[in-house]
């Protein structure tokens, strides 16, 4: 079935309502807050003067944070026979100040945005997703080179966040996109999104990546996680999101996995999978790093 012909039945009635993707974003952009010291460590990124010291301070200064980051950095997603993580100090020196920041920005994603609540979707649904595709994300990274685990799972925690704004403005027609998906699972979001709103969750998603200041490849994790199209080598991350993105979504459902294969980008899945039949071992050791941070993310 094509993705690009309006599936007959799909919606129940026709919505007039003119959508505008500037006044999404800048209504949304109250009801996101970030901790300062996360706002802080972003800017620290196009900063050729500030220093690991610098960053280590700054993140001390949220104690909370601190905990969490070294927590994780000694979860399995990071830690392997290198010594145990006990500072923030290490933590840069193990990961570096990039991937850092990242991690803080996961990290602090759920509470930031816990004033898009909405009626759409529970939040902890979302991020209960979200967590699973970063954890995904993050095995899969393990056999692709230059590709490291932490910034799988921080692009795989953040890749759908561009939803949150269309859910909490447009709840009615958000609920419609879903339910459409629901009904027609070769139906992918992004055209349902199109359809209804002009845009969709990826082009908020950049919006705000470039709002917010993002490093470039984590925007990129959430401007074409359903396209999975690789450019360049820069890419590669997003490529890894978009496969795992597809395979938490076969979890969840405990559907058979071929139907979901058929959804994914050839180029990204030849790339990031060269044994189907590892999946089975893929979909184990992510639950496992789910069910290890999940109460450090999940608030």
């Amino acid at each position: 079935m094509s993705d690009n012909r309006v599936l007959d039945g799909a919606f129940d009635r026709v919505f007039d309502r003119v959508f505008d993707i500037d006044e999404l974003i800048g209504d949304t952009e109250h009801l996101v807050s970030f901790p300062r010291v996360v706002m802080s460590l972003l800017q620290t990124l196009n900063d050729d003067y500030t220093d690991m010291n610098d960053i280590a301070a700054l993140i001390k200064q949220d104690p909370a944070l601190t905990t969490e980051l070294i927590k994780l950095c000694n979860s399995p997603i990071y830690y392997s026979a290198n010594q145990p993580v006990f500072s923030v100090e290490e933590a840069i020196k193990m990961i570096g100040t990039e991937q850092v920041t990242s991690l803080c920005l996961a990290l602090c994603a759920c509470g930031a945005t816990s004033g898009l609540g909405n009626k759409v979707i529970e939040m902890k649904d979302f991020w209960q997703h979200c967590l699973l595709t970063a954890c995904i994300s993050s095995v899969l990274a393990e056999n692709i080179p230059a590709i490291s685990g932490g910034a799988a799972f921080t692009g795989g925690m953040l890749h759908d966040i561009g939803q949150l704004p269309l859910f909490y403005q447009y709840p009615d027609e958000s609920i419609q996109v879903l339910n459409s998906c629901q009904l027609h699972i070769d139906q992918r979001i992004v055209n349902a999104e199109k359809q209804i709103f002009g845009f969709t969750h990826e082009e908020v998603g950049k919006r705000l990546a470039e709002k917010w200041n993002f490093p470039p490849q984590l925007g990129l994790c959430l401007s074409s996680h359903h396209s999975g199209i690789i450019k360049t080598d820069a890419d590669k991350l997003a490529m890894v999101v978009h496969v795992a993105n597809i395979l938490s979504e076969c979890l969840e459902t405990q559907e058979d996995p071929e139907l979901y294969l058929e959804l994914i980008n050839p180029t990204a899945l030849s790339l990031v999978i060269t044994d189907l039949d590892s999946l089975p071992d893929v979909f184990e050791k992510a639950s496992s790093y789910f069910d290890d941070v999940q109460s450090s993310i999940l608030v």
